[in-house]
């Protein structure tokens, strides 16, 4: 009994006296500051440490799979609003694609037509003069230019 007081009491005294150890800040001449236990210059200032762990404890098991669930439905969510934006951009490029298509086969009928016709009201086919011809031309070009790369 003896010997386990004789090893257990300096223990005790020794943590004591690490917790309740002072410290000491002080600034020298150059500016630059120091901590201490023992003050280094008259003008040094006591340090006030509390030295209770201010950490919070770890979350209990049902904070922390509410808290990961809440994560992974955050994960899913940003997930979803990723694959729907690279659809709509997927489904705009296809459209472009089909515009440029579309006005690059007009563009090669035109050219390749002996005459270019349009029905009117009364269902009868208006042959375009030249003039005309060259501004379908034209738009069919500035068509291309927009929805082609």
């Amino acid at each position: 009994m003896r010997r386990w007081v004789a090893v257990v009491l300096p223990c005790l005294l020794c943590a004591s006296s690490v917790s309740a150890a002072k410290i000491y800040r002080w600034m020298d001449e150059g500016g630059k500051v120091h901590y201490g236990d023992r003050p280094g210059q008259s003008s040094a200032q006591k340090v006030e440490i509390d030295s209770h762990n201010k950490t919070s404890p770890n979350p209990s098991g049902k904070q922390r799979i509410q808290k990961q669930k809440r994560l992974l439905k955050a994960f899913e969510i940003e997930r979803q609003r990723k694959q729907e934006d690279q659809q709509k951009k997927r489904d705009k490029q296809r459209k472009l694609a089909q515009k440029c298509a579309k006005a690059r086969k007009q563009l090669r009928d035109i050219r390749d037509a002996h005459y270019l016709y349009q029905k009117g009201e009364d269902e009868k086919r208006n042959i375009l003069t030249d003039t005309q011809r060259q501004v379908a031309t034209r738009e069919l070009k500035d068509a291309i230019a927009k929805h082609c790369d």
